[in-house]
């Protein structure tokens, strides 16, 4: 499964208990750039590449969001560059997408997604 950003922020605020998986190093980014102390952002990191796989962008995955962004051009829609990257990390590896932003419902059926509650 691959963690959105919007899910770990979430997780993080309510002190909630990781669930081992999957985020793109584009979730690790924006995760991490909102984090204005370098000694927090230090020890952020370290606790996100315990629990976390994180994936990062290689030829497949912008090969696959090549795709994703066109199939969504010829549906006369967008989003943004970091979801369709998320999103393409999740298509090349066949996996699922936990999300809060129903954005990505835009990806469907090219990929699943996961709405969780917020």
């Amino acid at each position: 499964m691959i963690f959105d950003t919007s899910v770990l922020v979430q997780r993080i605020r309510d002190r909630s208990e990781f669930q081992e998986g999957t985020i793109s190093v584009i979730t690790l980014i924006e995760f991490l750039r909102g984090i204005e102390s370098e000694e927090k952002r230090k020890k952020s990191l370290a606790l996100i590449e315990q629990t976390f796989e994180i994936a990062d962008i290689t030829r497949e995955v912008a090969v696959s969001y090549l795709k994703l962004f066109f199939d969504l051009k010829k549906k006369g829609e967008s989003t943004s560059d970091a979801d369709t990257l998320i999103a393409a990390t999740a298509y090349t590896r066949n996996e699922e997408v936990l999300t809060m932003d129903r954005d990505f419902l835009k990806f469907e059926p090219m990929i699943k997604v996961r709405i969780q509650p917020r």
